[in-house]
């Protein structure tokens, strides 16, 4: 499973492989854990404390 850092990345050909969300990904907040589910994330990391 890629591991990505940029949502600019999903702009890429990337295969349909289930998406996992770095934590460098500041994903902190539930609402960005939304987007990023939203956008095709199959997991988050979350964001390091």
């Amino acid at each position: 499973m890629p591991i990505l850092q940029d949502v600019g990345l999903l702009e890429c050909d990337l295969p349909p492989l289930p998406l996992i969300a770095s934590t460098q990904m500041h994903s902190h907040t539930p609402e960005r854990v939304a987007f990023l589910e939203k956008v095709g994330f199959a997991r988050d990391l979350g964001a390091r404390a």
